[in-house]
């Protein structure tokens, strides 16, 4: 949102300073003449010359507060706040009953963002001239400034009952109004605005930010295209403009404008800073980094560039460096949740549990992780919780299927530990079958099924155990080969059905005759990560075919037409079981999986599910992986059982094709 701007208040005040200097002029008729002519050169715009002629006649009348009061605001409007000051002040000692010298004195204090005394200010002008309506507009400003708009909405209304055609008095009421969130009340008060004033640039700009906020982007397009329509050399409104043209997806326009906004303003840093947002997201990190590189040169002390390029450097595993930025970032804004949670991650990656389990808590207050927390008023377990007496204790599920298998890897060695506890654990209603049959000692219910405070003492999300159960890297020596149990009955019921479909065998003879079953998965659905965590099916399979082996489809979607194009592209045959449904039915994906020889896979749910069974697992990784799978190892910590192939180029998938093809 553009922030009320006291400079063109001050600008607007200037006729009525110079008119009312005029009315209290010295009745000496040289003295008065010649201070009339300093004025004329001061309304015509030539400051240098007024300031000069303004001093020089000072030096004759050092006492004359109109003189006093008028090289102030020379001073004012060219930026010279400390001189104005202390003009604007000897004014006042001479005579403190001029209303527009404190409203003056209050702007210079609003723009050294000394709010209170600017406050102090437009009181005393208040006092003096109650109906005063340019100090309380800016009176509105200043407790704009300090956050306090209920107040900066009062102070505009008595502005506009004043003066109710100055179109400023109602942008400003609608900027106050959309900070409180009045959004109806605001676009009124734009309207009103532009009303009275169509060439208003500043009111459309706000309006436009409004609607941005309101994901109205196409009207805020038009809002922000008409700001720059007016004011061509606005460096904001070419910002705005580009920030709505991203949400669009309109990229080269969006770096456009803040291409555009950045030649009006070469110290603009929040427009590096978008633009190289744009970069990142079109997957040039090398000028995105050296843009955010400049943002900081402009302004060390903003928290978003160190925060922005400690992800890219994430992306290039750079982990200690991203960690120097991340840090620094938090040194700026401690309570920055971003940051927080990504140096958990990197850290997390690293191997450093201790600190990256403190700042994975985080992950509920960031923007980037879509996880809600559980919404209740019970105390959260912690290894001091009192267990005298019988406790009933919530673990709640969070994330995704795959993040819930692998903390659910820790829940019998979790439940071990606690004395008189009763346990209910909430997951996805898919995995409780298989929970049910593997897991003992506690209770299972779905996630849909709906818990109050009363049907538990205490409650944890199912991530924080790992905080206290895997502390460093040697804790993981407990994790066990497998801890879920596939269904074996079904396990025998999908045998038969792949051999009565694929094979002139009878359903109850055994498949394991020199033949080798790999299960396969190629396709991450990841938001933000899905696309470089995939790859095609066509090398997939040709990297895995091979005499004496069958490939089953474990790919969860609809992956027909894949499969039959692989077909007839390559003559493999990738089998799948219609009497299981890869993403509805994970009990029956557990017996596919259980049945294969071993498991070949891209990271996602599958991964998890297979290590949790102890299946010999092969997981496919990008260059830059998931925390969980750290950066060099080739066994996976969290399973036993899973063996890491990692690309050594990014977005290159032939190493990890080609290992697979020797192994």
């Amino acid at each position: 949102m553009t922030t009320p701007l006291h400079s063109l208040t001050k600008v607007q005040q200037k006729d009525g300073i110079l008119q009312k200097s005029r009315r209290h002029m010295s009745t000496h008729v040289a003295t008065a003449n010649e201070l009339s002519q300093i004025i004329s050169l001061h309304q015509s715009g030539y400051l240098d010359e007024a300031e000069d002629q303004y001093r020089q006649f000072l030096l004759k009348n050092p006492t004359h507060s109109d003189a006093l009061q008028l090289l102030g605001t020379v001073y004012a409007q060219k930026g010279f706040n400390d001189q104005s000051l202390d003009y604007f002040k000897q004014s006042l000692e001479i005579n403190p009953n001029q209303a527009t010298v404190h409203n003056n004195l209050g702007n210079v204090y609003i723009d050294k963002k000394m709010f209170h005394l600017g406050l102090s200010c437009f009181d005393k002008a208040i006092k003096l001239q109650s109906n005063f309506p340019q100090a309380w507009h800016n009176k509105g400003n200043a407790y704009f400034e300090l956050g306090e708009f209920e107040k900066a909405v009062e102070s505009f209304k008595v502005a506009i009952l004043l003066n109710p055609k100055d179109s400023q008095n109602h942008n400003h009421l609608g900027n106050a109004q959309q900070a409180l969130s009045f959004y109806d009340e605001a676009l009124k008060s734009y309207k009103l605005a532009l009303d009275l004033n169509p060439l208003n640039a500043e009111a459309y700009n706000n309006q436009g930010a409004l609607y941005q906020a309101l994901f109205q982007y196409e009207n805020a397009l038009a809002s922000f295209e008409q700001a720059t329509y007016l004011q061509e050399n606005n460096p904001q409104a070419h910002y705005n403009r580009g920030r709505v043209l991203k949400e669009l997806d309109r990229v080269q326009e969006s770096i456009d404008a803040f291409c555009r906004a950045i030649e009006m303003k070469p110290d603009f840093f929040e427009a590096y800073n978008n633009l190289a947002n744009v970069l990142k997201d079109e997957k040039d990190l090398e000028q995105a980094f050296t843009l955010y590189s400049k943002v900081i040169e402009l302004n060390p002390n903003f928290s978003q560039a160190y925060y922005n390029r400690g992800t890219i450097l994430q992306e290039y595993n750079e982990i200690e460096q991203a960690t120097l930025n991340y840090e620094m970032a938090l040194s700026i804004a401690p309570d920055y949740a971003d940051a927080h949670l990504n140096l958990g991650l990197v850290s997390l990656m690293g191997f450093d549990f201790a600190k990256g389990w403190n700042h994975y808590e985080w992950r509920f207050k960031s923007q980037q992780f879509q996880v809600s927390s559980f919404d209740s008023h019970r105390p959260e377990w912690s290894h001091l919780t009192d267990t005298s007496s019988k406790k009933r204790l919530l673990i709640w599920s969070e994330q995704g299927v795959g993040d819930v298998l692998m903390f659910c890897s820790l829940l019998s060695e979790f439940i071990s530990k606690l004395d008189n506890t009763l346990v209910l654990v909430q997951l996805d209603e898919r995995l409780l079958p298989l929970m049910r049959r593997s897991i003992t000692g506690v209770e299972f219910c779905s996630t849909t099924h709906t818990l109050t405070d009363i049907d538990f003492d205490e409650q944890i999300p199912i991530g924080k155990l790992a905080a206290y159960t895997r502390s460093n890297v040697d804790s993981f020596a407990k994790q066990k080969k497998a801890f879920l149990w596939a269904d074996k009955t079904k396990t025998q019921t999908l045998l038969g059905q792949l051999n009565s479909g694929f094979r002139p065998h009878q359903a109850s003879e055994l498949i394991h005759s020199g033949e080798r079953l790999i299960g396969i998965s190629w396709r991450s659905t990841a938001a933000k990560t899905g696309e470089q965590r995939s790859l095609s099916l066509k090398d997939l399979a040709q990297s895995l075919d091979a005499s004496g082996v069958r490939l089953i489809s474990l790919q969860y979607g609809d992956v027909g037409k894949e499969i039959s194009d692989c077909s007839l592209q390559t003559g493999i045959q990738i089998e799948q079981v219609s009497s299981v449904d890869n993403f509805h039915d994970l009990d029956g994906l557990a017996s596919l999986i259980d049945l294969c020889d071993e498991v070949v896979s891209v990271d996602n749910a599958t991964v998890h599910l297979s290590g949790s069974l102890g299946k010999k697992t092969q997981v496919l990784l990008p260059f830059h992986p998931d925390w969980r799978w750290g950066l060099a190892t080739e066994q996976c910590i969290w399973y036993p059982s899973v063996q890491l192939l990692r690309q050594s180029v990014p977005e290159d998938w032939s190493s990890v094709l080609q290992a697979l093809k020797n192994g």
